[in-house]
């Protein structure tokens, strides 16, 4: 679909935005009956235009988008304005194919600071922007879009376009549909500029518009960035297909399809630098999405294959790609801790864990919390977040130590309830006094069989609890990155 000023509905007609409902009609039924015989008309103000743009289809579409005030004022922003003199004579320049002249007219006179010169200035980046359909011009390109982006933030464009539109409208302009399209503009504009990329296969289009406005449109989502993404997710999902599994050697086979896959997902996020994408919120979630991922080969082939190595470089890839700095920040720490000793140390007793006792890790869940939704009252209708699963490596003793000391600690506390229990029912005679000396007695006889090391406990006093977990130092750093320990957040 050509953009807004190449198939502008003014533009099929031959008409400047100055035209009101009655001329708009008499010169639609005129083109109607000339071509009908095949007699293809042509207006002073067609400036490269191309024929096979002016036909009865093209011609009924653009009456019905000028009779719709929501397609109207767009149609209305987007082409130019000849009223006064000044128009008049960078028309005639263009008529003459000297765009230098029109550009230099228009540029001039809108040097002051008033009303008009904003529409000076519209004129000139409808011109831009049209040559540009002709010619991949990059001083056109920048000119364009610094001029669209002055043009979009200041109000005094805004105050005199409102006016110049109502004054030549029949309808009166609708508060609500002004707001909005004012609102979404750039994101029209942006969309102009897909186009332009698609015509010349020039990343700088986007790119360039990207950088001066900070956003994008829905054609740039659709047609650029989703097929992107969605290779992105689909080599992810072959890379998550290769499993490493425990105490078997990884084949070179295994590494080069990992390395395959993972050069794909780089050339992708090269796509999205080279159009300018490469930071904006939506593809810093794909980022760390990914870099989650690598992470976690990095993991498997660290801690199951003895790939340090690999290991190594997968984490340093998957940092590169992280899209927030605390998940980056976390991921350094972890491979500051290989780098610094590729065996992994249990961190309940600081033994080298052996190859076929890796399974024992704790597998810790985290989440964060980065964007919340609230319905009309007020209340969280949709929690966006990211999730982190962390591997704190645990040895086979100190995992059959701590099931043992969770047996042996509910065993103590099922011994002293029963027990408290026992003793209030025997000691109904002393009244009242049976309820105070039961739990006591319980109390008492849970202290008496630690004491007494029930279970032989004792003994692993070097080995961490279970609960030292939350002091392992990357726990530390989610903390201090503002992650939770959890999967999911709670909407309560």
């Amino acid at each position: 679909m050509a953009h807004a000023i190449e198939n502008n509905a003014y533009r099929i007609l031959g008409l400047d935005i100055t035209a009101d409902q009655k001329e708009i009609m008499k010169r639609y039924k005129e083109i109607i009956n000339r071509l009908k015989i095949d007699d293809h008309p042509e207006y002073e103000i067609d400036i490269k235009f191309p024929e096979k743009l002016r036909n009865e289809s093209n011609v009924n579409d653009a009456l019905k988008r000028l009779q719709s005030q929501k397609s109207n004022l767009k149609e209305y922003f987007f082409w130019f304005q000849i009223k006064d003199s000044v128009d008049e004579k960078a028309l005639k320049f263009m008529k003459n194919d000297d765009f230098a002249g029109a550009i230099q007219t228009w540029k001039g006179a809108s040097k002051t600071n008033n009303s008009v010169s904003y529409i000076y200035k519209k004129n000139l980046a409808i011109l831009y922007c049209l040559l540009l359909v002709e010619k991949d011009d990059l001083d056109y390109l920048k000119e364009s879009i610094s001029t669209w982006h002055e043009l979009l933030n200041a109000e005094k464009f805004w105050d005199a376009f409102a006016k110049i539109y109502s004054d030549s409208n029949d309808q009166m302009l609708n508060g609500e549909l002004y707001s909005d399209f004012k609102k979404n503009i750039a994101k029209q504009v942006s969309d102009i500029y897909v186009e332009l990329h698609k015509y010349h296969k020039n990343n700088h289009y986007v790119k360039d518009f990207q950088e001066v406005f900070g956003t994008h449109g829905e054609r740039t989502e659709k047609s650029l960035l989703q097929p992107i993404y969605q290779s992105i997710y689909d080599n992810m999902e072959e890379l998550q297909k290769i499993k490493i599994e425990e105490n078997k050697e990884v084949s070179d086979k295994t590494i080069k399809n990992i390395t395959k896959f993972v050069e794909l997902i780089e050339q992708d996020l090269n796509k999205l630098e080279e159009i300018g994408s490469y930071k904006t919120d939506s593809s810093k979630v794909v980022r760390d999405h990914v870099a989650e991922g690598i992470r976690m080969i990095a993991v498997a082939l660290h801690n199951h294959a003895s790939e340090f190595a690999e290991s190594v470089k997968l984490f340093k890839i998957a940092i590169k790609i992280c899209g927030t700095e605390s998940l980056k920040k976390i991921m350094n720490s972890e491979l500051k801790k290989i780098d610094k000793n590729p065996y992994i140390h249990c961190w309940f007793c600081n033994e080298i864990i052996k190859k076929e006792d890796e399974d024992h890790s704790l597998h810790d869940h985290w989440h964060q919390v980065t964007g919340t939704e609230d319905d009309f009252w007020g209340n969280t209708k949709r929690i966006q977040y990211q999730k982190f699963e962390l591997v704190i490596p645990r040895c086979k003793r100190c995992n059959d130590v701590h099931e043992r000391r969770e047996w042996i600690t509910g065993l103590r506390i099922i011994a002293s309830v029963i027990l408290g229990i026992g003793a209030i029912w025997l000691l109904q005679f002393l009244g009242d006094m049976s309820w105070i000396v039961g739990p006591l007695l319980g109390l008492a006889t849970y202290f008496i069989l630690v004491a007494s090391d029930v279970g032989k406990l004792n003994q692993f006093t070097e080995i961490k609890q279970k609960s030292e977990r939350s002091n392992y130092p990357v726990c530390k750093e989610l903390e201090e990155n503002g992650w939770v320990r959890g999967e999911e957040p709670s909407t309560s």
